[in-house]
């Protein structure tokens, strides 16, 4: 009788035998495949962070996107990052802009497209998915910062943390960190 995946202990019980060398050189394989992609996770993970936090140096601002109003192109958890306005620049129709949201006096700014002038120097803005334009025009001195560079996925840590959505935080942390 020829056992391959056991043997007889002394004693004559059945003990699990050491895999075969194929066994072995797959597991080796697979380790170092799970190494090279956490490497690369880790390394676009870096880049990312990196590409939104870079401008900060020229004095450029980030902003971490809250809704789904400028998808797909813009998605939530995305970081835009813009370019201050000076007070006398040009507002371009079809160009991407982040300015206070007019229908509130509080709250994060929005980031929508610009799709014509209004009345009286103001401003039509839309969000990409959105079906109409926004309700509320928008006028010059709201506007701070052109969009400029889009970081997809980067914000979304800071979104889980500010909206409490703690387990999904530390799930993305325990996978990052590993």
């Amino acid at each position: 009788m020829t056992m391959t995946s056991s043997a007889l202990s002394p004693g004559g019980a059945a003990v699990a035998a050491a895999p075969a060398g194929g066994e072995r050189a797959l597991g080796s394989v697979l380790a170092v495949v799970a190494v090279v992609v956490a490497r690369i996770y880790l390394a676009f993970t870096a880049t990312l962070v990196v590409t939104a936090l870079a401008p900060a140096l020229l004095d450029w601002n980030s902003y971490v996107v809250d809704s789904g109003s400028m998808e797909p192109g813009v998605g939530v958890g995305d970081v835009v990052v813009g370019r201050p306005m000076a007070a006398d620049q040009d507002i371009e129709p079809g160009l991407v802009y982040v300015f206070d949201n007019p229908a509130t006096s509080s709250g994060p700014p929005l980031v929508h497209r610009v799709v014509e002038a209004g009345k009286d120097g103001t401003w039509v803005t839309q969000g990409d998915a959105n079906a109409d334009p926004d309700v509320d025009p928008v006028p010059r001195s709201s506007f701070q910062d052109q969009a400029r560079v889009l970081v997809p996925w980067i914000g979304q840590p800071l979104r889980w943390w500010r909206e409490g959505e703690l387990a999904l935080l530390v799930a993305w942390l325990v996978l990052t960190g590993a």
